[in-house]
């Protein structure tokens, strides 16, 4: 797939904006400020109905203004469809798929594929636990629009069950509630758990292949790994387990919301054995492994977008990224050229 227009009206610095794509490469050149993330936050706006950036959609508004439109047109293998989304102020969102209301956020995933790649995750491997499964959601969120239902349904009870602990702690004889809220948060747990596991098991092999090729033979293991057991029961007897400590902290303290990855090279772990070269690259395979996921899974291939992202890499990581989105449509934000070759240059403001 790929986008060939992008209509932006009241939307951060941009008053009304149209920007034509091409089909491949597309560099977006501009200074600081001149609009160049804003454009890519759009488009995934429009991929999974937030920003990249912020939890507040006010945030995107024009300062002189007091509601903002982002539409898009794209082309599929189906066929030309129009995606929009526009917001206003007061919270009212509008939401269209081919002029059709579209009433919930979740329904618009699965619409614009995106692959997101920003300096911040060039630090995925040595960040905390929550930004690896950050990773991992985002990526299934668009392989299976479903699994939004899943993370809210267990989300929203951790938030239930973590309010009754503390106040279990101030009124004792509510400890026998708990029973009910374990119940739901095991089974949705290990529902979110098994699905995650069951796509690093893929993105391991994809990422294995692309990290041998990109670092000259280096091997890249990643494991899924939880803190409560291999099934069900397991995941309810430690939940048993620690409703004493869960009270004393006043959270939960087993759960798929406290699971990491485990990210090895070479039979080490790359927290404690690697350089910021082999976590680049590490970064950069999970990223171009994405991309063939998708691919593979849902026959089209998604929209690469890179903010700023080649002035972190030396030549032979942005020559390796140059082959593998051969025939995807990228769209790059820059200060100035980092590649050479066939590309669409966009200039905002001057250069």
């Amino acid at each position: 797939m790929y986008i060939k227009e992008i209509e932006l009206n009241n939307y951060r610095n941009f008053k009304h904006f149209i920007l034509n794509l091409d089909m491949g490469i597309n560099i977006i050149l501009g200074k600081n400020a001149a609009g160049k993330t804003n454009i890519l936050e759009s488009i995934y706006l429009l991929s999974r109905g937030k920003s990249f950036r912020t939890s507040r959609l006010n945030e995107l508004i024009n300062h002189e203004e007091n509601n903002f439109f982002v539409g898009i047109r794209a082309l599929r293998k189906s066929g030309e469809f129009l995606a929009r989304f526009g917001y206003s102020d007061d919270g009212k969102k509008q939401i269209k798929i081919n002029g059709m209301d579209i009433g919930k956020i979740s329904e618009l995933l699965g619409n614009i594929y995106t692959i997101l790649f920003t300096p911040e995750d060039l630090y995925i491997v040595k960040g905390n636990p929550e930004q690896r499964r950050n990773f991992i959601d985002e990526a299934l969120l668009q392989l299976r629009p479903n699994y939004t239902y899943d993370l809210m349904r267990y989300y929203r009870v951790l938030k239930q069950r973590n309010n009754l602990l503390k106040n279990i702690a101030k009124k004792p004889s509510l400890r026998y509630t708990l029973n009910s809220w374990d119940e739901q948060i095991t089974e949705y747990g290990i529902k979110l758990a098994s699905m995650r596991s069951r796509f690093v098991d893929i993105l391991a092999s994809t990422a294995a292949e692309i990290h041998k090729n990109l670092s000259g033979g280096e091997k890249l293991d990643i494991k899924y790994m939880v803190n409560f057991g291999n099934n069900i029961d397991s995941y309810r007897d430690l939940m048993r387990e620690s409703i004493d400590r869960d009270i004393a902290y006043g959270l939960t303290t087993i759960g798929p919301h406290r699971d990491d990855i485990k990210i090895l090279l070479d039979g080490r772990n790359v927290k404690s054995f690697s350089s910021q070269g082999q976590q680049r690259t590490i970064a950069l395979s999970l990223k171009l492994s994405e991309i063939r996921i998708i691919q593979d899974e849902i026959g089209e291939s998604p929209i690469f977008l890179l903010d700023d992202v080649f002035s972190e890499l030396d030549d032979d990581r942005k020559g390796y990224i140059l082959e593998n989105i051969n025939g995807i449509q990228s769209i790059i934000t820059a200060n100035e050229v980092h590649v050479h070759g066939d590309w669409n240059a966009i200039k905002l403001g001057v250069i």
